[in-house]
Parts: C-alpha cells; sequence; structure tokens
C-alpha cells in the first residue's frame, strides 16, 4: 500500500510540473494586450480643458469639446491625434493657435483664450502651438489596438512614422460656457 502511495505521489508531481511548462508562457502573458506601445512626445502640454457650447435654440443639444493645447517640437508634422479618455478613443481634429488679447470684448472673462488659424499640415514647424479638439461623432475609424491603459492620453502619429506617440494629460481644468446668439 505505502508503494501505491509513493507512485501516485511521483505521479501527481509529475503531472503537475507538466502543467506548469503548459501554462507558464499563459501566466507571464497575464495582463499583457497586443496593444501597440506609445512612445514618449517631445511636445509640450500647455494646457488641458473642456469647454461646452450652450445653443442658442432651445432645441439644440449642449456640445461639449476638450481642447488640449501643445507646442510642437519635431520638424515631422502630426498625422493623427486621438483623445483616449475613461469611456472611450475619439478622433481629433486640430490647428495652428495664438494666445488672444485680454480683457478686450468676448475675452472679459480674464481666461486665457487661443484663436484658431487655419493650416495644412505640411506647414506646422517645430516651435508651433497647436490645440488638438476633440470630434463629437464622426466617422473616421480608430486604428486596431490603441492603448487600452492610457486614460486622459492624447495619443498621435508622425508624418512618415507608424509609431504611436503619447501625452498623458494629469488633469482637464473647465473652462467658462460659450453662450451662442
Amino acid at each position: 500500500m505505502a508503494t501505491h502511495k509513493v507512485l501516485f505521489l511521483k505521479a501527481q508531481k509529475q503531472t503537475s510540473f507538466i502543467l506548469l511548462l503548459i501554462c507558464f508562457p499563459v501566466l507571464l502573458s497575464h495582463g499583457k494586450s497586443s496593444a501597440k506601445k506609445a512612445y514618449k512626445s517631445d511636445a509640450t502640454l500647455i494646457e488641458a480643458f473642456t469647454q461646452r457650447t450652450l445653443p442658442g435654440r432651445k432645441e439644440s443639444n449642449i456640445r461639449s469639446a476638450t481642447h488640449i493645447i501643445i507646442v510642437w517640437h519635431n520638424k515631422a508634422y502630426p498625422k493623427q491625434f486621438f483623445w483616449v479618455d475613461n469611456n472611450c478613443a475619439m478622433n481629433c481634429n486640430f490647428g495652428k493657435v495664438h494666445k488672444a488679447h485680454m480683457n478686450t470684448g468676448r475675452f472679459a472673462h480674464n481666461d486665457v483664450e487661443y484663436v484658431r488659424e487655419g493650416i495644412s499640415l505640411e506647414n506646422i514647424k517645430p516651435g508651433d502651438t497647436l490645440d488638438i479638439t476633440t470630434l463629437e461623432a464622426n466617422n473616421t475609424a480608430l486604428p486596431d489596438n490603441l492603448p487600452v491603459t492610457n486614460k486622459n492620453t492624447l495619443l498621435y502619429y508622425q508624418q512618415n512614422e507608424k509609431k504611436l506617440f503619447a501625452i498623458k494629460v494629469d488633469s482637464l481644468a473647465r473652462k467658462h460656457d460659450i453662450a451662442m446668439p
């Protein structure tokens, strides 16, 4: 009877060892995904904020947008931006901006404001200030395997690059509402 017990224990150890060898790669990859790696950006984050636009008509919807203001430092121009918040990833629009004159007309609320300038991709140069704005409903497909762990992060591709770059946004300020007439 003792020999049966010894044989049983040896068989159990062998089975455990084989299961460990089979499951070891799965255990090592637990928690990892096939998402792309995001590389650190060389753009400088100036500020990030959300702002609502209140419609002039009651039947219209309130629109809310996230703005990320950055200074672009790379010689290669940006190709496509994505904003990843706590809920989803969204395509973004972007343009070159300049600071507005304060305490006059529509800027009497003493917040820093930016005036947007239309610009083509090829004309973006190092040192330009860009306003990246989330797009609400759009038909552009998001790339596969966006990093899922990057919440409140601006992701982008550069010209002729397949690498995904990231700018982490620590906090979003809420700016005053814009009331339409």
